[in-house]
């Protein structure tokens, strides 16, 4: 009888004590493995919601102005037609009023700041310590020159006002100013080009 079976039956039992079926390799879906639910793939990994989308990280908006309430005026004394501008912004909302000297209305308008005007001012905002304003600056309306105002308010609190004379704001409010200057000029003439949303308006005169 040949031998030859024997040894094929005897190489046939070392391969399969050798590699035994099933088994933990590196291809299998245990949860401990590479695709289990605490691994690369996990909740808590790099898609999580506290991580790169959340809504306090790298996609933050423009900072939050401490002054729920902000409002702008100017106003020249002995005058004819319009006489004062007054301004005011409550969150996003404008409003704006122009009157004569003895407070008769000659123009109003109501609609609200854009995103890039709402930013902007935010950013013109953020540059003012209100806490160390002076209530007044200079000679405001002195020999008729004109006076300007802003004013600051949180919540129900206080208004806080600081008056200064027409056409020259402190260094610590010239950013400011500009901008309010340029949300009259657009809010009067009606163009809508960049602070505010249009809505139906004609320009005083």
């Amino acid at each position: 009888m040949s031998s030859r079976p024997l040894l094929l039956l005897f190489s046939l039992m070392f391969l399969l004590t050798a590699c035994p079926p099933g088994g933990a390799d590196d291809d299998d879906s245990a949860p401990t493995d590479d695709d289990d639910a605490t691994d690369d793939d996990d909740a808590t990994d790099d898609d999580d919601a506290t991580d790169d989308d959340d809504a306090t990280d790298d996609d933050d908006s423009a900072p939050e102005s401490a002054w729920s309430t902000v409002g702008y005026g100017r106003s020249f004394g002995k005058c004819w037609g319009m006489c004062r501008w007054d301004i005011l912004v409550e969150d996003d909302a404008f409003n704006i009023v122009v009157s004569n000297w003895d407070d008769s209305v000659l123009f109003t308008l109501a609609t609200t700041l854009t995103a890039d005007g709402e930013a902007d001012l935010l950013s013109a905002l953020a540059g003012v310590d209100v806490g160390t304003l002076d209530e007044v600056y200079g000679c405001p309306d002195c020999a008729d020159g004109g006076a300007e105002y802003v004013s600051f308010q949180a919540g129900k609190g206080p208004t806080i006002q600081s008056n200064y004379e027409f056409g020259d704001p402190p260094p610590e409010l010239q950013i400011l100013d500009a901008a309010w200057d340029a949300m009259l000029l657009e809010a009067t003439q009606c163009t809508f080009d960049f602070w505010l949303i249009e809505v139906e308006c004609t320009p005083p005169t």
